[in-house]
């Protein structure tokens, strides 16, 4: 009895979470990888946070009334929060949003963080303070990470680029012998 299987893969996700299936060593060397082609970009990014809070206000804590989650105070602790990842997780449809799209990406896991290299909104007087306090000493958003990306930009695609077509073929070569095992 023979039996037959077919795959399809239609993105780099997919052939992120088929290469895990298959391949669980190749699956790390690729992470690996791009966490080498991402070294440069993260290495600026460390370099543009600042160690001590980015202005007085921020030395002490503070909770938002919406949230239970404490945003501040600035630790000095969150450019260790950045790191670069790879996921092949299927997205995931929650409440009309869309979450888990990246395959590769770089994340920055601290509210804190977040706050001072994102923000580029006001609705208090207070805000706009902020606001302008963050943009005189650090630049306009995005004061870290989208500015340490264009400093590497490309040689990170070319990179990039390389590694996901090494991703395609490895996949596809890990098919066709599963397909020839199967038959």
């Amino acid at each position: 009895m023979t039996t037959s299987t077919t795959i399809e893969v239609v993105g780099i996700k997919e052939a992120l979470a088929h290469v895990n299936k298959l391949d669980k060593k190749l699956r790390r060397q690729i992470t690996k990888d791009f966490k080498e082609i991402m070294s440069p970009v993260l290495y600026d990014a460390h370099q543009d946070v600042p160690g001590k809070p980015p202005m007085s206000g921020w030395a002490r804590g503070y909770r938002p009334k919406q949230g239970n989650n404490a945003i501040l105070p600035w630790s000095g602790t969150e450019a260790q929060q950045l790191n670069s990842f790879v996921s092949g997780k299927r997205p995931k449809q929650a409440g009309g949003r869309t979450r888990n799209l990246a395959a590769f990406g770089l994340r920055w896991r601290s509210r804190d963080a977040v706050l001072f290299d994102a923000t580029g909104q006001y609705n208090t007087k207070q805000g706009a303070q902020m606001l302008s306090v963050l943009n005189q000493r650090f630049g306009a958003p995005s004061r870290v990470m989208w500015r340490a990306y264009e400093a590497s930009a490309p040689q990170v695609q070319d990179k990039m680029l390389a590694l996901v077509r090494h991703i395609m073929q490895q996949t596809t070569r890990q098919i066709g012998d599963n397909k020839k095992a199967a038959d």
